[in-house]
C-alpha cells in the first residue's frame, strides 16, 4: 500500500519486515552502489554541511566532560583535514530502513539529511552495512576525492564512529 499525502508519500508495505541488507543479489549490490556514485557526480552548489558546528552542537547537547571533549577534539581534527572540493551532493543517512527493493533495484530513500557534504560518509555507511567486497571498495574509490592522510578507510570508519558515539551521547543526554 502506497498513500500519497502533500507532505510526501508513506508507505506501508511489510512495515514491520526487517530488510537485511546482507541478502541483496550481486546485481542489487552493483545497482545501489552506482546509484550512490551518481549521486556524488550530480551538480550541486545547495546547502554545505557544517561538520565543526554539528560537532559542537552534539557535544553541547552531550554536557561537556573529559570523554566528551576528547571525542569533540578528535572528531574536529580530523574535519580540519577536509577541503571544500572534496564536497559533493551525498545522502548522510544510507542504512537499511532508508532501502526499499524491488526485482532488480534497491531505491534509496528518506533525502531529510542530504547535503552537500563529504561523501567518505555514504562510502562508510555502505561498507558498514554492506561489508563491501574489494572491488566494490575500488568501484567505489573512482568516485571518492582523494582523502587527504592515509589509512582513508579506517580513519573516516573510526571518525563515523567517534560522531554516532557523540550523537547517541546527546541523544542520551536529553531524554534524561
Amino acid at each position: 500500500m502506497c498513500l500519497y499525502l502533500e507532505d510526501g508519500i508513506l508507505f506501508d508495505d511489510q512495515a514491520t519486515h526487517t530488510f537485511d541488507p546482507q541478502t541483496l543479489s550481486p546485481a542489487q549490490r552493483q545497482h545501489l552502489l552506482h546509484s550512490v556514485t551518481e549521486l556524488w557526480q550530480i551538480p550541486f552548489e545547495g546547502h554545505k554541511m557544517n561538520y565543526t558546528a554539528l560537532i559542537q552542537q552534539y557535544a553541547d547537547l552531550a554536557g561537556h566532560g573529559a570523554d566528551t571533549d576528547a571525542l569533540e577534539a578528535s572528531l574536529l581534527a580530523e574535519v580540519r583535514l577536509w577541503c571544500d572540493e572534496m564536497m559533493c551532493f551525498i545522502h548522510q543517512d544510507i542504512h537499511p530502513g532508508n532501502l526499499l527493493l524491488s526485482h532488480e533495484h534497491v531505491i534509496l530513500i528518506d533525502w531529510e539529511y542530504a547535503t552537500r557534504g563529504n561523501p567518505w560518509i555514504d562510502a562508510i555507511a555502505l561498507q558498514r552495512m554492506l561489508q563491501l567486497t574489494q572491488s566494490e571498495r575500488q568501484y567505489l574509490m573512482q568516485y571518492l576525492p582523494t582523502y587527504p592522510a592515509e589509512n582513508a578507510w579506517t580513519r573516516m570508519s573510526q571518525w563515523l564512529t567517534q560522531l554516532d558515539a557523540l550523537w547517541s551521547r546527546a541523544q542520551t543526554q536529553q531524554s534524561c
